[in-house]
């Protein structure tokens, strides 16, 4: 993960270029995902460290967690649970 090296549409471009690839097109956009509580709860308890973690808890006490957090996260706004992220997209071709 060396995100320095590909952190704008320039750099992009650079590297694209430099590995042989033409018709290089590089932009950047917002990209925004709008979670509901039960899908971001089900996305965090099955992937990733989140989930890892919960399962070296007993049966109960995931239990009490997921509970915990699921409360916690029905308080936030349906703005609060929107991801907002800067997205690099990129489109070139091999030569020939």
């Amino acid at each position: 993960m060396r995100h320095a090296l590909m952190e704008d549409p320039e750099k992009l471009s650079g590297l694209l270029r430099e590995v042989g690839l033409t018709s290089v097109h590089v932009w950047c956009e917002e990209f925004r995902h709008a979670w509901s509580v039960e899908s971001l709860l089900r996305m965090q308890l099955r992937c990733g460290m989140p989930a890892r973690r919960l399962a070296t808890l007993s049966a109960p006490r995931q239990a009490a967690c997921r509970a915990r957090v699921e409360e916690r996260l029905n308080r936030l706004s349906s703005e609060d649970l929107v991801a907002r992220h800067r997205a690099l997209y990129g489109v070139a071709r091999r030569p020939g």
